[in-house]
């Protein structure tokens, strides 16, 4: 994939999509993309994660393990948000189903970004707030439904 190409594909994710041209470009350009052939192991549950993986083609299977069910994330799926923005561990073991390929955005370059692009830091502290507003009102919701 062409630079172009993953500016376009970052541009879709909704972490980044109110980012500013520049810093989805700055993202694209300095972000690290690794090529998987299948049953490739990306990362394993329990490693400490240091950033966020955006899938660019092919498709990688999350497992949890246990009875919770396997998820598949495709092209444009961000894997690994939170790790963006903070210190976390992996929930899942991510394995490539196909040969895939993914662009790695590390913390640091994720943090780097938003301190030299401020529009797009407060858009996505505005984002985050909504989303983080919506969550709480539904779980509030969903309380309610079970006490009730």
């Amino acid at each position: 994939m062409s630079l172009e190409d993953d500016i376009r594909t970052l541009s879709a994710v909704p972490v980044f999509d109110q980012m500013e041209v520049e810093a989805i470009r700055l993202i694209a350009f300095s972000g690290i993309t690794r090529n998987l052939k299948a049953d490739d192991v990306l990362f394993k549950a329990g490693d400490a994660s240091e950033g966020g993986y955006l899938v660019l083609s092919g498709r990688v299977a999350l497992d949890q393990g246990g009875s919770v069910a396997r998820h598949i994330a495709g092209a444009g799926t961000l894997i690994g948000e939170v790790a963006l923005i903070s210190e976390t561990e992996c929930g899942a073991t991510a394995t490539a189903l196909q040969p895939s390929q993914v662009l790695f955005v590390s913390r640091t370059l994720f943090r780097r970004v938003l301190g030299e692009f401020p529009v797009s830091a407060n858009r996505l502290k505005t984002r985050m707030t909504e989303r983080l507003t919506r969550t709480s009102r539904d779980l509030a919701q969903m309380r309610g439904v079970l006490e009730g």
